[in-house]
């Protein structure tokens, strides 16, 4: 260690004796000498206390107990601590629209708008980015790569029907097909066909039967 180290207040080069130990596992010493330190000090306590003052993280104004209290709440604190320590990424997109979010939103944002949050709760009629990501995962073991690769090798067509029009579907995107017995996915399906399929309870016989009776009673 060396004998001597510079004040960055004062700059100038003192003993080391004439420092404070900043931290004792490192041997890392205050930047301040110590009279700048006392110096500092002392003109901080006599410091008046404001009788109000704007919390940097909600601005809102209140009568801080110390000179250096700038929070209102340890919430506060707490928030302004999470934003410094994981700041938001500036290429996030909202999980339900795939728009890009606001950066001055929270990082923890998920979504662009509280319309987008709530369409992605209740699940009314629109499957989020995020929600179809999660039950791809869950139930078949795939992601959106996986799918996009089964449907380029179905031509981009139902498995069944042939259609390439989506729309049908509630969400607009064909449904994952899966064996119930063994849980191994099947195909692609659209909306109906999928459904034809669970109402049958995936029985061929009685799907043959019921391709059987539509033929007997079509009319010419």
């Amino acid at each position: 260690m060396p004998e001597s180290h510079r004040c960055t207040k004062c700059q100038q080069d003192r003993p080391v004796s004439e420092f404070y130990v900043q931290n004792k596992e490192t041997g890392r010493l205050n930047p301040w000498c110590k009279p700048c330190y006392k110096d500092w000090y002392r003109g901080r306590a006599k410091r008046p206390l404001p009788s109000t003052r704007d919390c940097l993280q909600c601005k809102t104004a209140f009568a801080p107990r110390r000179s250096n209290m700038v929070f209102c709440s340890a919430n506060c604190k707490a928030v302004a601590s999470y934003k410094r320590l994981n700041p938001p990424d500036p290429d996030r997109k909202c999980m339900m629209c795939g728009k890009p979010i606001d950066i001055t939103r929270r990082s923890d944002m998920k979504f662009c708008s509280a319309a987008c949050t709530v369409h992605e709760r209740r699940g009314d009629g629109r499957e989020s980015l995020a929600r179809r990501k999660h039950n791809l995962k869950r139930a078949y073991g795939m992601t959106e790569a996986d799918v996009t690769a089964l449907l380029l090798a179905q031509d981009g067509r139902c498995a069944i029907c042939g259609t390439d029009d989506p729309s049908r579907s509630r969400h607009g995107v064909f449904h994952v097909d899966h064996c119930h017995a063994t849980g191994l996915t099947r195909g692609l399906l659209c909306s109906p066909c999928n459904v034809a399929l669970g109402n049958m309870q995936d029985d061929p016989a009685r799907l043959r039967t019921a391709a059987d009776y539509i033929e007997r009673h079509r009319t010419p």
